[in-house]
C-alpha cells in the first residue's frame, strides 16, 4: 500500500512537471512571435497616417539616439532631482536601458500631413521631426498564462504635451499588444512619486 502511494505522489509529481514544462514552452513560443511581430506590417496605414514610425532599438540611427537621450533627460532629470539623476546613477541607468536588444519603439513625428503636425506646437519640416515616443518590450511573466507588453517609458516633447499624442502612442502600443496576442499591457511607473504619470495612465 505504501508503495503504491509513493508511486502514486511520483507519478504525480512527474506529471505536473511534465505540464509546467509544456506551459513553459507555449510562454516562449508566444514571446518569440510577438518579439518578431511586424509592427509597420501590422498597423501599416494607421501609421503612415498619423506620421508614426515603429522600429527596434538596434535600427535606430545616432541623430534618433541622441534625440532620445536628450528628451528623456529634459523630462526626467527635473522630476529625479540632480542629486538622484547624476550622483544617483538614474540618467546613467535610463540610458542604458534605453537601447538594450529587444526593446521596441513607436515614433512619432511632426510631418506636414500626419495627426501629430496639427497637434504640436513645432514647424513641420519636409522628413518630420520626431515629438514623442514610447518604449516597450515583451516579457515572461511568472504568474500569467502569456507574456506582457511592458510600456518601459513614453516621452513627449515639452512643446508638444497635452496634444493627444500620448494617448495616441498608449492605444497604438495597446494595439500592438493585441495583434501580439500577449496576455495584457503593463505599464512601469515608479512608485516614489510621478503623480502625472499614474493620472495619464488611469484616463
Amino acid at each position: 500500500l505504501r508503495m503504491a502511494k509513493s508511486s502514486s505522489k511520483a507519478a504525480d509529481k512527474k506529471a505536473a512537471v511534465k505540464a509546467a514544462g509544456a506551459a513553459l514552452t507555449r510562454k516562449r513560443d508566444v514571446l518569440k512571435a510577438a518579439e518578431g511581430l511586424d509592427v509597420t506590417s501590422a498597423l501599416g496605414m494607421i501609421l503612415q497616417k498619423k506620421s508614426i514610425v515603429a522600429v527596434a532599438a538596434e535600427e535606430l540611427g545616432d541623430d534618433d539616439r541622441l534625440w532620445i537621450s536628450a528628451l528623456t533627460e529634459t523630462n526626467m532629470r527635473p522630476l529625479c532631482g540632480d542629486v538622484a539623476w547624476l550622483d544617483g546613477g538614474i540618467g546613467k541607468e535610463l540610458a542604458l536601458e534605453a537601447f538594450v536588444e529587444g526593446s521596441k519603439y513607436i515614433i512619432a513625428d511632426a510631418s506636414p500631413t500626419g495627426l501629430a503636425a496639427r497637434a504640436a506646437n513645432v514647424d513641420p519640416e519636409p522628413n518630420g521631426v520626431p515629438v514623442a515616443f514610447v518604449r516597450y518590450g515583451f516579457e515572461l511573466e511568472k504568474d500569467a498564462d502569456v507574456p506582457v507588453l511592458r510600456v518601459q517609458t513614453l516621452q513627449v516633447e515639452p512643446d508638444s504635451q497635452r496634444t493627444g499624442l500620448g494617448k495616441l502612442l498608449t492605444l497604438l502600443t495597446e494595439m500592438v499588444g493585441k495583434k501580439a496576442n500577449v496576455g495584457g499591457v503593463m505599464v512601469a511607473i515608479a512608485r516614489d512619486g510621478h503623480d502625472a504619470a499614474k493620472a495619464f495612465y488611469a484616463a
